[in-house]
Protein backbone atom coordinates (compact mmCIF):
# COMPACT_ATOMS: atom_id res chain seq x y z
CA UNK A 1 0.00 0.00 0.00
CA UNK A 2 1.27 3.58 -0.75
CA UNK A 3 0.12 6.29 1.60
CA UNK A 4 1.11 9.62 3.26
CA UNK A 5 0.25 10.92 6.35
CA UNK A 6 -2.32 13.99 6.35
CA UNK A 7 -3.59 15.93 8.90
CA UNK A 8 -7.49 17.31 9.64
CA UNK A 9 -8.76 19.84 7.66
CA UNK A 10 -5.90 19.65 4.90
CA UNK A 11 -8.48 18.09 1.88
CA UNK A 12 -11.97 17.16 1.50
CA UNK A 13 -10.81 13.28 0.98
CA UNK A 14 -7.90 11.09 0.87
CA UNK A 15 -6.52 8.82 -1.12
CA UNK A 16 -3.82 5.62 -1.03
CA UNK A 17 -2.80 3.09 -3.38
CA UNK A 18 -2.75 -0.17 -3.62
CA UNK A 19 -0.55 -2.66 -5.82
CA UNK A 20 -2.08 -6.12 -6.64
CA UNK A 21 0.80 -8.49 -8.43
CA UNK A 22 0.42 -12.16 -9.75
CA UNK A 23 2.94 -14.10 -10.91
CA UNK A 24 0.87 -14.56 -14.52
CA UNK A 25 -2.12 -12.45 -14.66
CA UNK A 26 -4.47 -10.44 -12.21
CA UNK A 27 -8.11 -10.16 -13.44
CA UNK A 28 -8.86 -6.44 -13.30
CA UNK A 29 -12.44 -7.19 -13.80
CA UNK A 30 -12.03 -8.28 -9.80
CA UNK A 31 -11.07 -4.69 -8.84
CA UNK A 32 -13.72 -2.92 -7.46
CA UNK A 33 -14.31 -0.66 -4.10
CA UNK A 34 -15.24 -3.38 -1.83
CA UNK A 35 -11.77 -4.72 -2.03
CA UNK A 36 -10.84 -2.47 0.87
CA UNK A 37 -11.90 -1.39 4.11
CA UNK A 38 -10.89 1.24 6.07
CA UNK A 39 -11.09 1.67 9.69
CA UNK A 40 -10.66 5.05 11.91
CA UNK A 41 -8.72 5.10 15.06
CA UNK A 42 -12.53 4.73 17.04
CA UNK A 43 -13.36 1.50 15.28
CA UNK A 44 -15.47 2.51 12.68
CA UNK A 45 -16.07 2.04 8.78
CA UNK A 46 -15.18 4.24 6.28
CA UNK A 47 -16.92 4.58 3.19
CA UNK A 48 -14.32 3.56 0.75
CA UNK A 49 -14.77 5.05 -3.54
CA UNK A 50 -12.69 3.51 -6.22
CA UNK A 51 -11.32 6.21 -8.53
CA UNK A 52 -8.75 4.47 -10.85
CA UNK A 53 -6.61 1.23 -12.03
CA UNK A 54 -3.59 1.58 -13.80
CA UNK A 55 -1.90 -1.96 -15.44
CA UNK A 56 1.31 -2.53 -15.27
CA UNK A 57 1.10 -5.25 -17.84
CA UNK A 58 -1.04 -7.70 -16.76
CA UNK A 59 0.78 -9.01 -13.65
CA UNK A 60 0.35 -6.28 -11.82
CA UNK A 61 -2.64 -3.31 -11.21
CA UNK A 62 -2.15 -0.47 -9.17
CA UNK A 63 -5.46 0.77 -7.65
CA UNK A 64 -6.45 4.30 -6.03
CA UNK A 65 -8.80 4.55 -3.62
CA UNK A 66 -10.45 7.34 -1.67
CA UNK A 67 -12.37 8.08 1.22
CA UNK A 68 -13.77 11.02 2.75
CA UNK A 69 -11.53 13.62 5.00
CA UNK A 70 -10.79 12.00 8.00
CA UNK A 71 -12.27 13.84 11.06
CA UNK A 72 -10.13 12.03 14.12
CA UNK A 73 -6.28 12.66 14.76
CA UNK A 74 -5.16 8.93 14.88
CA UNK A 75 -4.24 5.48 12.61
CA UNK A 76 -6.55 4.36 10.47
CA UNK A 77 -6.35 1.15 8.63
CA UNK A 78 -6.69 -0.30 5.64
CA UNK A 79 -7.93 -4.36 5.20
CA UNK A 80 -8.38 -6.35 2.04
CA UNK A 81 -10.99 -8.32 2.00
CA UNK A 82 -11.07 -12.06 1.51
CA UNK A 83 -12.25 -13.78 -1.91
CA UNK A 84 -12.27 -10.24 -3.62
CA UNK A 85 -8.67 -10.24 -5.96
CA UNK A 86 -8.37 -13.12 -8.33
CA UNK A 87 -6.09 -13.83 -10.73
CA UNK A 88 -7.55 -15.00 -14.19
CA UNK A 89 -6.75 -18.96 -12.72
CA UNK A 90 -9.86 -18.54 -10.41
CA UNK A 91 -7.24 -18.26 -7.26
CA UNK A 92 -8.26 -15.43 -4.69
CA UNK A 93 -6.44 -13.49 -2.29
CA UNK A 94 -6.66 -14.36 1.34
CA UNK A 95 -8.12 -11.16 3.33
CA UNK A 96 -4.91 -9.10 4.99
CA UNK A 97 -3.78 -6.12 6.89
CA UNK A 98 -2.21 -3.69 3.59
CA UNK A 99 -1.14 -0.93 5.91
CA UNK A 100 -2.21 2.12 7.71
CA UNK A 101 -1.89 6.36 7.70
CA UNK A 102 -1.90 8.45 10.47
CA UNK A 103 -3.72 11.51 10.76
CA UNK A 104 -2.79 14.45 13.16
CA UNK A 105 -4.58 17.71 14.61
CA UNK A 106 -4.61 20.59 11.83
CA UNK A 107 -1.27 22.78 11.40
CA UNK A 108 -2.16 25.74 8.82
CA UNK A 109 0.26 28.41 8.99
CA UNK A 110 -1.02 32.32 9.79
CA UNK A 111 0.51 35.14 8.57
CA UNK A 112 1.31 37.62 11.41
CA UNK A 113 3.43 40.38 8.65
CA UNK A 114 3.44 40.82 5.16
CA UNK A 115 2.87 38.01 3.52
CA UNK A 116 1.27 36.36 -0.55
CA UNK A 117 -2.46 36.06 -1.13
CA UNK A 118 -2.94 33.52 -4.23
CA UNK A 119 -5.86 33.86 -6.32
CA UNK A 120 -6.25 31.21 -8.92
CA UNK A 121 -8.40 31.51 -11.89
CA UNK A 122 -9.23 28.37 -14.63
CA UNK A 123 -8.25 30.56 -17.98
CA UNK A 124 -8.42 27.57 -20.68
CA UNK A 125 -11.66 26.22 -22.50
CA UNK A 126 -12.39 22.67 -20.96
CA UNK A 127 -13.82 20.41 -23.09
CA UNK A 128 -17.57 19.38 -23.32
CA UNK A 129 -16.92 15.35 -23.07
CA UNK A 130 -14.42 12.85 -22.38
CA UNK A 131 -14.09 9.15 -21.81
CA UNK A 132 -13.37 8.42 -17.98
CA UNK A 133 -9.61 7.85 -17.92
CA UNK A 134 -8.56 9.96 -20.66
CA UNK A 135 -5.81 12.26 -20.71
CA UNK A 136 -6.66 15.97 -19.46
CA UNK A 137 -4.73 19.52 -19.26
CA UNK A 138 -5.76 23.07 -18.25
CA UNK A 139 -4.06 26.36 -17.68
CA UNK A 140 -4.54 27.55 -14.36
CA UNK A 141 -3.71 31.53 -13.85
CA UNK A 142 -2.12 32.32 -10.39
CA UNK A 143 -2.49 35.95 -8.99
CA UNK A 144 -0.44 37.52 -5.74
CA UNK A 145 -2.39 40.17 -4.22
CA UNK A 146 -1.27 39.79 -1.06
CA UNK A 147 1.67 42.71 0.43
CA UNK A 148 4.91 40.19 -0.01
CA UNK A 149 5.92 38.26 -3.12
CA UNK A 150 6.29 34.34 -3.12
CA UNK A 151 8.64 32.24 -4.48
CA UNK A 152 8.02 28.78 -2.81
CA UNK A 153 6.93 25.41 -4.35
CA UNK A 154 3.35 25.32 -4.15
CA UNK A 155 0.77 22.01 -4.16
CA UNK A 156 -1.80 22.71 -6.50
CA UNK A 157 -4.89 20.01 -5.81
CA UNK A 158 -7.17 19.39 -8.92
CA UNK A 159 -10.62 17.96 -8.23
CA UNK A 160 -13.72 16.98 -10.36
CA UNK A 161 -16.88 17.32 -8.54
CA UNK A 162 -20.63 17.09 -9.39
CA UNK A 163 -21.31 20.36 -7.93
CA UNK A 164 -19.33 24.00 -7.44
CA UNK A 165 -18.20 22.93 -3.32
CA UNK A 166 -15.16 21.21 -2.48
CA UNK A 167 -16.36 18.68 0.13
CA UNK A 168 -16.66 14.83 0.32
CA UNK A 169 -17.95 14.39 -2.76
CA UNK A 170 -15.11 15.69 -4.99
CA UNK A 171 -12.74 13.09 -6.48
CA UNK A 172 -9.19 14.29 -6.71
CA UNK A 173 -7.52 14.40 -10.10
CA UNK A 174 -3.69 14.82 -8.85
CA UNK A 175 -1.45 17.26 -6.87
CA UNK A 176 1.20 18.66 -8.98
CA UNK A 177 4.17 21.18 -7.08
CA UNK A 178 4.27 24.47 -9.13
CA UNK A 179 7.46 26.63 -8.33
CA UNK A 180 5.79 29.94 -8.38
CA UNK A 181 7.46 33.19 -8.44
CA UNK A 182 5.16 35.93 -8.17
CA UNK A 183 5.30 39.51 -6.87
CA UNK A 184 3.16 41.39 -5.30
CA UNK A 185 0.29 42.51 -7.87
CA UNK A 186 1.12 39.38 -10.35
CA UNK A 187 0.35 36.19 -11.94
CA UNK A 188 1.69 33.64 -13.60
CA UNK A 189 -0.20 31.16 -15.50
CA UNK A 190 0.96 27.29 -15.18
CA UNK A 191 -0.26 24.27 -17.38
CA UNK A 192 -1.25 21.53 -15.21
CA UNK A 193 -1.88 17.41 -16.36
CA UNK A 194 -3.69 14.80 -15.17
CA UNK A 195 -6.04 12.20 -15.77
CA UNK A 196 -9.86 12.10 -15.65
CA UNK A 197 -10.88 9.44 -13.34
CA UNK A 198 -11.90 5.97 -14.40
CA UNK A 199 -14.68 4.90 -12.00
CA UNK A 200 -17.04 8.35 -11.51
CA UNK A 201 -20.43 7.75 -12.13
CA UNK A 202 -21.60 9.29 -16.01
CA UNK A 203 -22.14 13.12 -15.58
CA UNK A 204 -21.19 16.57 -15.68
CA UNK A 205 -18.76 17.50 -13.06
CA UNK A 206 -16.60 21.03 -12.44
CA UNK A 207 -13.52 21.29 -12.69
CA UNK A 208 -11.76 22.72 -8.76
CA UNK A 209 -7.78 23.83 -8.73
CA UNK A 210 -6.98 24.42 -4.91
CA UNK A 211 -3.86 26.30 -4.77
CA UNK A 212 -1.64 25.69 -1.79
CA UNK A 213 -3.99 23.45 -0.86
CA UNK A 214 -1.50 21.42 1.67
CA UNK A 215 -1.52 25.13 3.63
CA UNK A 216 2.30 25.40 3.33
CA UNK A 217 2.80 28.76 2.50
CA UNK A 218 1.75 31.48 5.02
CA UNK A 219 -0.67 33.65 3.64
CA UNK A 220 -2.96 36.84 4.52
CA UNK A 221 -6.05 34.57 3.46
CA UNK A 222 -6.60 31.11 2.39
CA UNK A 223 -10.77 31.45 1.88
CA UNK A 224 -9.85 33.09 -2.24
CA UNK A 225 -7.63 29.88 -2.55
CA UNK A 226 -9.94 28.09 -4.60
CA UNK A 227 -10.63 27.92 -8.46
CA UNK A 228 -13.98 26.53 -10.19
CA UNK A 229 -14.40 25.99 -14.08
CA UNK A 230 -16.96 28.06 -15.80
CA UNK A 231 -18.55 25.22 -17.45
CA UNK A 232 -18.74 21.15 -16.95
CA UNK A 233 -16.87 18.54 -18.52
CA UNK A 234 -20.04 15.39 -19.08
CA UNK A 235 -17.55 11.90 -18.37
CA UNK A 236 -18.60 9.27 -20.05
CA UNK A 237 -17.42 5.87 -18.61
CA UNK A 238 -14.96 4.31 -20.14
CA UNK A 239 -15.81 0.56 -22.00
CA UNK A 240 -14.42 -1.93 -24.45
CA UNK A 241 -17.44 -3.89 -26.21
CA UNK A 242 -15.13 -6.70 -28.41
CA UNK A 243 -17.77 -8.37 -31.08
CA UNK A 244 -16.35 -11.18 -33.49
CA UNK A 245 -17.08 -11.99 -37.25
CA UNK A 246 -16.18 -14.24 -39.63
CA UNK A 247 -14.88 -12.22 -43.15
CA UNK A 248 -16.05 -13.62 -46.23
CA UNK A 249 -13.99 -16.53 -48.14
CA UNK A 250 -14.13 -19.35 -50.31
CA UNK A 251 -15.36 -22.74 -49.39
CA UNK A 252 -12.52 -25.05 -47.90
CA UNK A 253 -11.54 -28.29 -47.75
CA UNK A 254 -9.71 -30.15 -45.02
CA UNK A 255 -8.50 -33.68 -44.71
CA UNK A 256 -9.48 -35.90 -41.70
CA UNK A 257 -6.92 -35.34 -38.87
CA UNK A 258 -5.36 -32.46 -40.12
CA UNK A 259 -5.51 -28.78 -39.50
CA UNK A 260 -8.14 -26.37 -40.68
CA UNK A 261 -7.46 -22.63 -41.03
CA UNK A 262 -10.18 -19.84 -40.41
CA UNK A 263 -9.87 -16.65 -40.02
CA UNK A 264 -11.61 -14.37 -37.39
CA UNK A 265 -11.92 -10.59 -37.42
CA UNK A 266 -12.04 -8.73 -33.97
CA UNK A 267 -13.75 -5.60 -33.58
CA UNK A 268 -13.38 -3.36 -30.85
CA UNK A 269 -16.67 -1.01 -30.57
CA UNK A 270 -15.73 0.43 -27.65
CA UNK A 271 -14.36 3.76 -26.59
CA UNK A 272 -11.04 2.75 -25.13
CA UNK A 273 -8.64 0.86 -25.84
CA UNK A 274 -8.30 -2.86 -26.08
CA UNK A 275 -4.70 -3.64 -25.25
CA UNK A 276 -3.73 -7.13 -23.51
CA UNK A 277 -3.73 -10.94 -24.20
CA UNK A 278 -6.76 -12.36 -25.97
CA UNK A 279 -8.31 -15.68 -25.95
CA UNK A 280 -9.98 -16.84 -28.73
CA UNK A 281 -11.93 -19.98 -28.57
CA UNK A 282 -12.99 -22.00 -31.90
CA UNK A 283 -15.03 -24.94 -31.92
CA UNK A 284 -17.45 -26.42 -34.71
CA UNK A 285 -21.10 -26.90 -35.54
CA UNK A 286 -21.67 -30.36 -37.37
CA UNK A 287 -24.10 -29.48 -40.31
CA UNK A 288 -25.50 -32.64 -39.49
CA UNK A 289 -26.17 -32.02 -35.76
CA UNK A 290 -26.85 -28.46 -35.65
CA UNK A 291 -27.10 -26.43 -33.19
CA UNK A 292 -24.63 -28.13 -30.76
CA UNK A 293 -21.09 -27.12 -30.96
CA UNK A 294 -18.14 -29.51 -30.54
CA UNK A 295 -15.60 -29.11 -27.39
CA UNK A 296 -12.88 -26.43 -27.73
CA UNK A 297 -10.36 -27.24 -30.53
CA UNK A 298 -8.10 -24.56 -29.82
CA UNK A 299 -7.59 -21.52 -27.52
CA UNK A 300 -5.50 -18.82 -29.82
CA UNK A 301 -4.50 -16.23 -27.76
CA UNK A 302 -2.92 -13.26 -29.44
CA UNK A 303 -1.77 -9.65 -27.88
CA UNK A 304 -3.82 -6.86 -29.07
CA UNK A 305 -3.85 -3.37 -29.09
CA UNK A 306 -7.69 -2.27 -30.67
CA UNK A 307 -7.97 1.19 -30.55
CA UNK A 308 -11.83 2.53 -30.79
CA UNK A 309 -13.66 1.96 -34.03
CA UNK A 310 -10.58 -0.87 -35.07
CA UNK A 311 -10.75 -4.16 -35.97
CA UNK A 312 -8.10 -6.82 -36.54
CA UNK A 313 -8.05 -10.36 -38.71
CA UNK A 314 -5.92 -12.99 -37.55
CA UNK A 315 -5.58 -16.11 -39.49
CA UNK A 316 -5.84 -19.34 -36.80
CA UNK A 317 -4.73 -22.96 -37.68
CA UNK A 318 -7.11 -25.14 -35.84
CA UNK A 319 -6.25 -28.61 -35.11
CA UNK A 320 -9.28 -31.10 -36.41
CA UNK A 321 -8.37 -33.85 -34.81
CA UNK A 322 -11.61 -35.90 -33.03
CA UNK A 323 -13.80 -34.65 -35.71
CA UNK A 324 -15.21 -37.20 -38.41
CA UNK A 325 -15.39 -36.61 -41.97
CA UNK A 326 -18.81 -33.88 -42.59
CA UNK A 327 -19.34 -30.59 -42.92
CA UNK A 328 -19.00 -27.90 -40.55
CA UNK A 329 -19.47 -24.44 -39.54
CA UNK A 330 -16.30 -23.01 -37.38
CA UNK A 331 -17.66 -20.75 -34.06
CA UNK A 332 -15.69 -18.39 -32.44
CA UNK A 333 -16.32 -17.01 -29.06
CA UNK A 334 -14.06 -13.64 -27.92
CA UNK A 335 -12.81 -13.13 -25.11
CA UNK A 336 -15.19 -16.35 -23.33
CA UNK A 337 -14.04 -15.06 -19.34
CA UNK A 338 -14.81 -11.12 -19.87
CA UNK A 339 -11.26 -10.46 -18.79
CA UNK A 340 -11.86 -7.00 -20.56
CA UNK A 341 -14.97 -6.54 -18.22
CA UNK A 342 -17.23 -5.04 -21.41
CA UNK A 343 -20.15 -3.58 -21.67
CA UNK A 344 -22.05 -6.59 -23.83
CA UNK A 345 -21.43 -9.86 -24.38
CA UNK A 346 -24.00 -10.74 -26.76
CA UNK A 347 -21.60 -10.18 -29.98
CA UNK A 348 -19.13 -12.29 -28.01
CA UNK A 349 -19.54 -15.39 -30.19
CA UNK A 350 -19.99 -15.39 -34.34
CA UNK A 351 -20.54 -18.46 -36.18
CA UNK A 352 -18.96 -18.37 -39.96
CA UNK A 353 -21.81 -18.90 -42.30
CA UNK A 354 -19.39 -20.85 -44.94
CA UNK A 355 -19.21 -24.28 -44.64
CA UNK A 356 -15.91 -26.63 -44.15
CA UNK A 357 -15.47 -29.91 -45.48
CA UNK A 358 -13.45 -32.50 -44.09
CA UNK A 359 -12.75 -35.60 -46.03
Amino acid sequence: MIAGSTFIGQLPLYQFRVAFTDNVAVNPASISAGNVTVTAPNGTSIPVQLTAVLAHGVVQYVATYQVPAPTQVGTYTVTLQPNQINDLAGNFTPGQGLGSFIVTAAQMPVATGPAPDLTPQIVSTLPGAVVAGAKGWVRLKVANIGTAPIHAPVQISLFASPDSVLDGNATLLGQPVVNLKVPVRKSKTATLRFNYPQFLAAGAYYLLADVNSDRIVPERNFANNLAIASSTVVIAPAFVDLAASFPPHKAATFRVGGIGVASVTVANLGNVAATRSLTIDLSAISASTMPTPTGTLIAFRPNINLRPGRSQTFKIRVPLSGLSAGSYNFVADVDPANTFNESTLTNNMATDLRLFTIK
